[in-house]
């Protein structure tokens, strides 16, 4: 996946660092939507834009999901292990996973880590790490 090109990102070298919600939101929408980033909002394609509190894809599930269907790979979402829901994502053959509560960032986080992005320090979404890369894969679109 390509990134757009866009003002007002974190540079992600080879040695990422880990970043804040608002940034990792910022290079979400670059790189997965295609939207220029600036100080206040997000400039789509044909110049019109959002103000950038409205794109919240670690807080509102109907962002997550427009994430999902833009970067399009394969997703699984699950309630396992008495209720714990989980978030699986393969995108152009790197896969992610992500646990816990609420939706929207176990979704976007799941997808960060697909897309081999570093997470937010703080972020209490747990990323199991059990060979997840070796499992088959099925299309699912939807819960």
């Amino acid at each position: 996946m390509k990134i757009a090109s866009g003002t007002n990102l974190p540079k992600m070298g080879v040695k990422q660092v880990a970043m804040d919600d608002q940034a990792l939101t910022a290079i979400l929408a670059n790189k997965v939507m295609g939207w220029k980033v600036t100080a206040d909002r997000f400039i789509k394609p044909g110049r019109s834009w959002v103000p950038r509190w409205r794109f919240a894809p670690l807080q509102r599930l109907e962002d997550a999901f427009e994430l999902l269907n833009r970067a399009k790979g394969d997703y699984k979402l699950m309630v396992i292990d008495g209720g714990t829901f989980t978030a699986e994502v393969r995108v152009d053959g790197r896969t992610g996973r992500a646990a816990g509560e609420p939706k929207a960032r176990t979704i976007t986080m799941a997808l960060v880590q697909a897309l081999g992005l570093e997470r937010p320090m703080s972020d209490p979404v747990s990323i199991p790490s059990d060979g997840i890369g070796s499992r088959s894969w099925s299309k699912t679109d939807g819960i």
